[in-house]
């Protein structure tokens, strides 16, 4: 009797903990065997895995941190990139269809909150393919100066604003269909600007507490309650995270130096690449210039396997609150790199997006030797 318990106390975890996470069954027509099929998680910028399509399937498991979320499935063959976003938990779900298919045609079923979501997508993959086509040659379009390129370009752009304010207002719409579900949620965060605050105060009051709970509640929360995000004039908003050592640090205790805020993600290629740079700038400016590094990392792993890989020798600080923590809506980050100077009084006298080669050097020096002489 007691081996039968047993017996059935294993099942019962065992079956839990496959219930606890993601099977993606693909049925897929048009692509050659090994074609490599990749899983990512937008959030953070990183593959979950990978799997290789044979006899026109291929299969994957896995688990979230939290559910449900935006997955992001590519792969390219003979030089076409093929992509789609699925909305899902640690659910059984199934993907059906040809590559022709992709991104907007494909079936996608067995999440509840995919469910939702194709809803919205069966009122826009009309428009949204209209939009793929026009953007497949703006590269080419972009490098001509011909006269000629620069009317189809204003042309195209026209179009696309025009196609951009439609499927807004189709989101808007169903927005306020789907307020208490998920997808409704992640939807308000990403247009939460198309709205004033005392409106999104209102629709936040309507929700049910599973959501206002949620993560997808707590990102509109955050951004209600951080107010207007911070610019240049305007003084530093002060934050509190660990270090890589484990000490509790703020931005407060760098004043009387310039400050460079680095607001990064452990796996962003331009991120990587100003390491060097930002390396040369903490030794040649150390009498008048401390860094600090703010990591968007969901995961303390993650950000620790960064770590590890770009040894700063300045301060890099991380919360576990991930890209959309009080702080990322303060500074208003929403790519990465995401620089602030400070000056030693604490006021934001720059601010940009993005790297490239002595992009930091340049910036930085500009002020600094300015005030020195």
């Amino acid at each position: 009797m007691k081996k039968f318990l047993l017996v059935i106390i294993v099942l019962t975890i065992t079956s839990s903990l496959i219930a606890q996470q993601f099977s993606i069954t693909a049925k897929l027509t048009g692509f050659k065997d090994g074609t490599k099929f990749y899983i990512q998680d937008p959030g953070l910028e990183s593959k979950i895995d990978s799997a290789v399509i044979n006899n026109n399937t291929f299969s994957i498991k896995g688990k979230l941190d939290y559910v449900p979320k935006s997955i992001f499935i590519s792969t390219t063959e003979e030089g076409n990139y093929y992509w789609c976003f699925m909305f899902i938990g640690n659910e059984k779900v199934q993907i059906k269809g040809d590559k022709k298919d992709f991104p907007f045609y494909l079936q996608l079923s067995g999440s509840k909150s995919q469910d939702i979501y194709n809803q919205l997508n069966n009122r826009t993959r009309e428009i949204s393919t209209k939009r793929n086509h026009l953007t497949e040659n703006l590269g080419s379009l972009i490098s001509d100066d011909s006269d000629s390129a620069k009317n189809i370009l204003e042309s195209i752009g026209k179009q696309l604003n025009y196609i951009d304010s439609i499927v807004r207002e189709k989101k808007l719409d169903f927005i306020q269909s789907n307020l208490n579900t998920y997808p409704g949620l992640n939807e308000l965060y990403y247009l939460r600007k198309r709205y004033n605050r005392d409106s999104l105060h209102q629709m936040y009051g309507r929700l049910q507490k599973e959501y206002k709970e949620s993560v997808y509640g707590e990102r509109i929360s955050n951004y209600l309650n951080v107010g207007d995000p911070v610019k240049v004039g305007d003084m530093y908003a002060d934050f509190e995270a660990f270090d890589q050592d484990g000490q509790s640090q703020k931005v407060s205790n760098f004043l009387g130096k310039y400050v460079l805020l680095d607001f990064t993600s452990t796996n962003c290629g331009p991120c990587i690449f100003s390491i060097d740079e930002l390396k040369n700038l903490s030794k040649e400016y150390s009498d008048s210039l401390n860094i600090i590094s703010f990591s968007a990392d969901n995961s303390m792993e993650v950000w620790k396997k960064g770590l590890k890989r770009d040894s700063p020798i300045w301060p890099s600080l991380w919360d576990g609150k991930g890209a959309y923590s009080e702080t990322m809506l303060k500074y208003g980050v929403n790519g990465y790199p995401t620089f602030f100077l400070l000056d030693p009084g604490g006021k934001i006298i720059s601010a940009w997006s993005g790297y490239g080669k002595n992009s930091l050097i340049n910036r930085v020096a500009k002020f600094i030797n300015k005030n020195d002489n």
